[in-house]
């Protein structure tokens, strides 16, 4: 008897085991759990206090993005450091 159960088993455990991961409709994309809308340098319409990346005194600047900012006294776009989000 106990043979008999052996032998049965035997091919149930190695078939169980060959198709683990293996089913081709199971398998899913993975993607990020978080969601990446909003970073620090998104642009957003606000005037922010920027350090320059330059060197310079800190100036109120509106953000455009890739950390470049539009000072709001007229000069030229500059590449900076935001001081607060």
């Amino acid at each position: 008897m106990k043979n008999l159960l052996g032998y049965i088993s035997l091919p149930v455990a190695i078939a169980g085991c060959a198709n683990v991961g293996m089913a081709p409709g199971n398998q899913q994309a993975a993607s990020p759990q978080f969601e990446t809308t909003s970073s620090p340098s998104a642009p957003t319409g606000v005037p922010r206090l920027v350090i320059p990346a330059t060197g310079g005194a800190p100036v109120m600047a509106i953000p455009l993005g890739g950390d470049i900012y539009l000072p709001i006294t007229g000069e030229p776009p500059v590449p900076g450091i935001p001081v607060s989000p």
